[in-house]
């Protein structure tokens, strides 16, 4: 699938409005410019953007946690209110309040009025030691360790514990290594700005994310790939 964007910076994970008379650089659509990390609005959820992907039908997607919407068929929308998508599958996760439980996905149609920009040069299993940095709408970029990494479980249930910052409004925002390399995206956190407790923050593993999908999103999940430049 032809890559439409240049490389650029994660702190620049916002929309642009273009406004009149603005020269429009290559490849730019008139709609504005996604990025990860950037905030999304789904009914009363504010969470992050996680990563963008396609299928074999080459739709242009996006992924985020599973608690960031209730349904199919709900708008998808900016910080600034404007409608970039609809969830075209979900799939919910727990109640519970345990780090390891079943989480889910909201899966994202983009409008093809957007560009994307392709931030990931790759993708990996992280594993425990490894340095992690989280972008999300609310709290920012933050840095830690992976402390744990529970795979012997469902793949809903997989999940990485790490020592950074992630708090309400961070929920399905990337976390990665060097590379810029993604792992996994924010599930939950009993961290705040300024310390927290020695649980951690939770993400889900790339690679579980990829096969929930891939099992449960048809028609939207077969060949569902991560975008990367």
């Amino acid at each position: 699938m032809k890559k439409r964007t240049t490389v650029k910076t994660v702190a620049a994970v916002v929309i642009f409005a273009l406004a009149p008379g603005v020269l429009l650089a290559p490849h730019a659509r008139a709609g504005g410019l996604l990025a990860v990390g950037m905030e999304i609005v789904i009914g009363s959820h504010s969470c992050s953007l996680g990563f963008f992907s396609f299928n074999q039908e080459n739709d242009r997607l996006a992924v985020t946690a599973g608690h960031c919407a209730d349904d199919i068929n709900q708008a998808v929308y900016s910080r600034n209110r404007v409608e970039i998508g609809t969830v075209v599958s979900h799939m919910p996760e727990s109640d519970s309040l345990e780090p390891v439980r079943s989480r889910g996905y909201t899966l994202i149609r983009l409008y093809d009025n957007f560009d994307i920009e392709v931030f990931f040069a790759g993708v990996a299993d992280a594993k425990n030691g490894d340095l992690v940095t989280k972008f999300g709408a609310r709290s920012g970029g933050t840095i830690g360790r992976i402390t744990d990494v529970a795979n012997n479980c469902s793949l809903a249930e997989q999940t990485i514990i790490g020592s950074l910052v992630a708090i309400a409004g961070d929920s399905g925002s990337p976390w990665y290594t060097a590379g810029p390399t993604l792992v996994g995206i924010t599930a939950s956190s009993r961290y705040s700005i300024g310390g927290g407790d020695d649980d951690g923050s939770q993400a889900q593993p790339v690679g579980a994310l990829v096969s929930l999908i891939r099992q449960n999103a048809r028609p939207w999940g077969s060949g569902f790939t991560v975008w990367v430049k």
